[in-house]
C-alpha cells in the first residue's frame, strides 16, 4: 500500500507548505480605503458573524447528537468508529478480509483538512474596507490496490463571502453574498504511466509559468497568471508526468476559468510547460499557451478600433491571446529567488509581463518575509500602458494550525482608464488570519 504523498516538492512555508500543485487561488483585487472606523467594524462583524453562524450550527448539531446518546446503556449506545472504520471496504473470503480489489479502504491514504480564512483589505483611495471570509475542505486521496497507486483525487470546495470587494475595473458581481467556489477539483490517473505519463481531468492550474509549482491557494502572496492565461485554474484535461530528468504538463481546457459559462463565445485554451524537476534547488521551465478565453480585464485593455474590431465587453468579454514564457526558482539555504517573464499578444496588441521575488525563511520555517516587483505592460486602447508595483509581505506561523500574514502593495504606475474613471496610484494593505486543521 502506497503512502499518501504530496504532489510535488515542499519548498514553501505554512500557507505555501501544501503540495506543489494544490493551490488556487484567489487573486485579490485593489480596494481603496479611507479611515472610517465605524464602517470598517460593521463590515468586519457582519462578515465574521455570517461565518460564525455556519460554524455554530455545525457545532450545535454535534452537541445535540452527543446529548441524545446520554443515558443509553453501553450495549445500546452507538459505537464510535474511526475514519478508517467508516470507509472500510470488506469482503469475506474464507473468513478473512480481502486485501485485493479496487480499494483497500477509503480511509487509507486520505488527508482531510478544514480551512478557515478571514481577510481585510484597506487602500489609500476608497472610503471603505473590503472583507473576504471563507470556510472549506481540502480533500486529498490517493487510490491504491495491491498493484500500487491508481490515481490522486483532490477536491477543494469552499463557501466564500466577499464584502465591498472591487477589482481594478469593476465591483465583483458576487459581492455581499455567500457563494460556493471549487478550487482544485480533479482526478489524476497515474496507474498506467507509472508517474511518467498521467491523465488529469477536472479543474486545475493552467500549466504556465511559476504558478503550477508555487502554492498561492488563498494566500495574500500572488504571482501573475491573471495577465497570461487570464485566470489561475480552468476546467479540462491534461497529460502530465515527472520522468527522471524533467517535469511536463500539456492541457486543453475550456477557457472559462472558474466558471463553465462560455458567455456567448466558444472559448478554449491550450497550454503547456516543461521544466527541470521541481524538487531540485534550481528549477527552470518554459511555457506556451494559445486560445480564446473569457477575461473581463483583458477585454477592457483591448483596443476597440480596427484591426481588432468591435467587442462588446458586457456580453462576450473574450480575448484571443498567445503567450510564451520562462520561469526560474533558485533556493539558497534560507533564501529563495523566483522570476518569471512572458510575452505575446491579446488580439494584435503586444503584451509583456515580468515578476521577480526574493523570499527569506527562518530555519524552523515559522516565519517568512518576501518582496516582489511586477511589471505588466500592454499596447492597449490608450497606447502602451504599464502597471508597475511592488509587494512587501510576511507570513507568521503560530503552530501547525494557525497563521497570520500581511502584505503592502505599492503602485508606481497603473492602467489609468476604468469604468469608475481615471485610476490614480494607491497603496493596498492586506491582513489575513488562517486556521487549518
Amino acid at each position: 500500500m502506497s503512502e499518501c504523498r504530496p504532489l510535488g516538492p515542499v519548498t514553501e512555508t505554512f500557507e505555501e507548505s501544501q503540495p506543489a500543485r494544490m493551490r488556487e487561488a484567489l487573486s485579490m483585487s485593489r480596494i481603496v480605503v479611507k479611515h472610517y472606523p465605524a464602517e470598517i467594524i460593521d463590515g468586519w462583524m457582519l462578515s465574521l458573524g455570517s461565518i460564525a453562524l455556519i460554524a455554530a450550527t455545525i457545532v450545535g448539531a454535534s452537541i445535540a447528537v452527543a446529548q441524545d446518546t446520554e443515558g443509553i446503556p453501553p450495549a445500546e449506545a452507538e459505537e464510535t468508529v474511526s475514519l478508517d472504520d467508516l470507509f472500510q471496504v470488506e469482503s469475506s473470503m474464507s473468513g478473512e478480509e480481502s486485501k485485493d480489489g479496487f480499494l483497500d479502504s477509503f480511509g487509507d491514504n486520505l488527508r482531510l483538512n478544514f480551512d478557515f480564512i478571514t481577510r481585510v483589505e484597506l487602500t489609500s483611495k476608497r472610503g471603505e474596507a473590503a472583507f473576504v471570509n471563507a470556510i472549506g475542505l481540502d480533500i486529498h486521496k490517493v487510490f491504491s490496490d495491491s498493484e500500487g497507486d491508481i490515481g490522486t483525487l483532490l477536491m477543494q470546495p469552499y463557501i466564500v463571502r466577499r464584502d465591498n470587494q472591487y477589482s481594478r475595473l469593476y465591483k465583483i458581481n458576487n459581492d455581499d453574498a455567500f457563494i460556493i467556489e471549487l478550487h482544485d477539483f480533479y482526478f489524476n490517473l497515474t496507474r498506467y504511466g507509472r508517474g511518467q505519463t498521467n491523465f488529469k481531468i477536472g479543474h486545475f492550474d493552467v500549466p504556465f509559468g511559476l504558478e503550477p509549482n508555487v502554492d498561492t491557494h488563498f494566500t495574500l502572496r500572488q504571482l501573475i497568471p491573471l495577465h497570461d492565461a487570464g485566470f489561475k485554474k480552468d476546467w479540462g484535461i491534461s497529460l502530465n508526468g515527472t520522468p527522471p530528468d524533467f517535469d511536463y504538463e500539456i492541457s486543453l481546457t475550456s477557457g472559462t476559468g472558474p466558471d463553465w459559462n462560455q458567455h456567448g463565445h466558444d472559448t478554449y485554451l491550450a497550454a503547456g510547460r516543461i521544466g527541470t524537476p521541481a524538487n531540485e534547488n534550481f528549477v527552470f521551465g518554459v511555457s506556451a499557451l494559445y486560445g480564446e478565453v473569457h477575461d473581463r480585464h483583458g477585454t477592457h485593455r483591448v483596443d476597440e478600433a480596427p484591426p481588432v474590431g468591435y467587442i462588446d465587453r458586457e456580453i462576450e468579454e473574450w480575448v484571443r491571446r498567445w503567450r510564451i514564457g520562462g520561469d526560474a526558482t533558485w533556493i539558497l539555504e534560507q533564501f529563495t529567488v523566483r522570476s518569471e517573464i512572458s510575452g505575446g499578444e491579446d488580439f494584435d496588441q503586444d503584451v509583456a509581463n515580468i515578476l521577480g521575488e526574493l523570499m527569506w525563511t527562518t530555519p524552523d520555517e515559522d516565519f517568512s518575509a518576501y518582496i516582489q516587483g511586477l511589471y505588466l505592460g500592454q499596447d492597449g486602447f490608450l497606447g502602451w500602458t504599464e502597471d508597475i508595483r511592488s509587494r512587501l509581505g510576511m507570513i507568521w506561523k503560530f503552530n501547525e494550525t494557525m497563521s497570520v500574514s500581511a502584505q503592502w502593495t505599492h503602485e508606481f504606475e497603473a492602467y489609468i482608464n476604468t469604468e469608475r474613471g481615471p485610476h490614480s496610484h494607491e497603496d493596498t494593505y492586506s491582513f489575513q488570519f488562517r486556521m487549518r486543521f
